[in-house]
């Protein structure tokens, strides 16, 4: 996430209270009320991150529920000063995005596994697609099957 001073937080953290002096990004469910303890600050946000309001967290007392289609992005200490000083009505904020792998165990997202079907026709003739993209779009080694969990 960049502020409009340049400033880059890592935003990881998804429907999840932030880390320290870091940010969460609440999209589906309502953003907690902060900690005892904590400095908190909420940025209200349309989809396209145009920003709505920003709250100072002492003035949250319920959870609050991002708007449809927007995000409430909240900040933990010195995230939430930034985030406050720098976050005016009507300012974009920015998301640059980098793909990185991260083994479920290590995220602080929950991990949702999805089982399906391969002997379903639609199900064989998607993952027969992407086997085929990756295959020849990718310089790869080889390729893994998992079938162990299908008796045939």
């Amino acid at each position: 996430l960049v502020l409009p001073d340049g400033g880059r937080y890592d935003l990881n953290r998804f429907d999840t209270p932030p880390p320290p002096d870091g940010i969460a990004a609440y999209r589906r469910t309502p953003a907690p009320v902060p900690p005892a303890g904590r400095s908190w600050a909420y940025a209200v946000l349309t989809d396209d991150l145009q920003v709505q309001a920003v709250i100072d967290g002492m003035f949250v007392d319920r959870p609050l529920t991002p708007p449809e289609n927007g995000w409430i992005l909240v900040a933990d200490g010195q995230a939430a000063q930034q985030l406050e000083r720098l976050s005016a009505l009507g300012v974009r904020l920015t998301l640059q995005t980098q793909p990185i792998l991260q083994p479920i165990a290590e995220s602080d997202t929950e991990g949702i596994a999805v089982f399906v079907n391969p002997l379903h026709p639609e199900v064989r003739s998607r993952l027969m697609a992407i086997i085929r993209e990756i295959c020849q779009n990718y310089p790869i080694d080889g390729f893994v099957l998992d079938r162990m969990r299908w008796a045939n």
